[in-house]
């Protein structure tokens, strides 16, 4: 009995190792970059230099052609979720490629903040300082309603 047992455990640790070799074999492509033809908005004059700051630390890997990946980045499973995440920031904005922030747009990233949807807590257990402080907040806010200057 003990080594029809000991067959199984073997049998299962085979089939989980295969497994996840597999899936390291299988990995997404890179999120595509948008075509950044001039400088994108955060790096004009029209975004003040503590606010470009922020959304460095907060918003760039997603939001940006300057993802940095991790070394996890290249581990299945996260590999397939980080990509999909990247694919779907880039997709709603790209500060690389928006070439002018409207109010509207503002008001958006300020309201993602605040409401603490924007970075995603998944994003924070890996990345703790993209957490925005009440003081990044009042600074979107801040921006948003045209009290920040250079």
């Amino acid at each position: 009995m003990a080594i029809l047992t000991k067959r199984r455990v073997g049998l299962v640790v085979s089939v989980v190792v295969g497994l996840a070799a597999l899936a390291q074999a299988i990995q997404p492509p890179p999120p595509p970059l948008g075509k950044a033809d001039k400088a994108g908005a955060w790096q004009t004059k029209a975004v003040p230099a503590q606010v470009r700051t922020l959304l460095a630390r907060a918003c760039a890997d997603c939001h940006s052609n300057d993802t940095n990946w991790p070394w996890y980045a290249r581990l299945s499973p996260g590999s397939w979720l980080m990509s999909d995440h990247v694919s779907r920031g880039r997709r709603r904005l790209n500060f690389s490629i928006e070439y002018t922030l409207d109010e509207e747009e503002i008001g958006e990233i300020v309201e993602a903040a605040g409401n603490g949807s924007m970075p995603p807590p998944s994003y924070l257990w890996m990345h703790p300082e993209a957490r925005l402080s009440e003081s990044d907040k009042a600074l979107l806010n801040r921006w948003w309603m045209g009290d920040l200057t250079e």
